[in-house]
């Protein structure tokens, strides 16, 4: 219901094929989704940005959504992200919210196609990962830097218009989990994102109706991602950049 009216339209680049129990159980857009937009209406949440308005785009491999092991889940492929992207740009998007990220280096296939998308003036908000640990003894400090695709934030092709977004929690202070920024510093923020399992003071609105404390930095990407979609309502002649 906090959803209601707030969705323009939605699309599955995977749709061929999919069958009807294909779901994602956990509802992590849904969860995503409302953190932007939730409506105001005195009930339950509401968005960072709840007059504006979400193309839902579905890009998720067949049945990946169906592995709930730990650090699995729903995966994507390159092909359909940039699928997803050129069809949210084709289809008037102006910020691109990313909830998601890989290991390893972005691809030159899946950066040319932000680059694309950021010339012609969409932004975007990319969850930095959660892979972030703290050094021990014997171990060096991981998730140092924003997994991919946040990592292009600070690459110069993309004029400046990808934000890398980490968590912060309620204390202020930035949860283990959260990837630091690395070299994309100038290209990062931090957002709410929850402490940690607990996800404390961080609720969200699920497909089911109910409402849940969540914690990561899915949940402080679409913070940002609201943020500066009520910057552009406010200023809209400013150029994304300086957004």
């Amino acid at each position: 219901s906090e959803l209601q009216g707030q969705v323009t339209g939605s699309h599955d680049v995977n749709a061929t094929g999919r069958s009807s129990t294909d779901i994602d159980a956990d509802g992590h857009g849904t969860l995503v989704s409302s953190v932007i937009v939730a409506r105001k209406d005195g009930v339950g949440v509401h968005g960072v940005a709840y007059e504006a308005k979400v193309l839902s785009i579905r890009a998720d491999t067949h049945d990946s959504c169906a592995n709930t092991a730990e650090d699995e889940g729903c995966s994507f492929s390159d092909s359909s992200l940039i699928t997803a992207i050129n069809y949210a740009v084709s289809n008037g998007a102006k910020i691109i919210n990313m909830s998601l990220g890989g290991d390893g280096n972005i691809s030159a296939q899946l950066k040319a196609a932000i680059v694309s998308a950021t010339n012609s003036g969409v932004l975007f908000a990319i969850s930095a990962g959660n892979d972030g640990a703290a050094p021990t003894s014997t171990a060096a400090a991981e998730g140092i830097r924003p997994s991919e695709p946040a990592i292009v934030a600070g690459d110069p092709a993309v004029n400046g218009r990808v934000v890398a977004v980490g968590a912060v929690g309620p204390n202020g202070q930035m949860p283990t989990y959260s990837n630091r920024a690395g070299s994309t510093a100038n290209f990062y923020l931090l957002a709410p994102g929850g402490a940690g399992a607990l996800g404390q003071n961080l609720v969200a609105a699920g497909s089911d109706g109910g409402y849940y404390s969540v914690s990561g930095t899915s949940f402080a990407a679409p913070h940002v991602a609201g943020a500066l979609a009520l910057m552009l309502d406010l200023f809209p002649n400013m150029t994304p950049e300086n957004a």
